[in-house]
């Protein structure tokens, strides 16, 4: 039974990571189309973060939550 259970798991590991791998392109190529539909979402919900100081304070944090936060 373990062996089934861990066939299992490996194979969903697998489409994970497919999956992960197709959305990580998508919103590559989204980006490079010139399109960025994260930013729609930003505006929309917090206009103050989008425009002036509110970006300026946001890409550093950003930034340092991509690189120190997955620690």
């Amino acid at each position: 039974m373990g062996s089934f259970r861990s066939h299992i798991e490996d194979r969903l590991v697998f489409f994970l990571r497919i999956g992960l791998a197709i959305i990580f392109i998508w919103f590559g190529l989204l980006k490079v189309a010139g399109y960025n539909p994260v930013w729609e979402l930003v505006a929309s919900v917090s206009p103050w973060l989008a425009e002036g100081v509110g970006l300026m304070v946001l890409e550093p944090v950003h930034n340092l939550t991509a690189r120190y936060g997955s620690r």
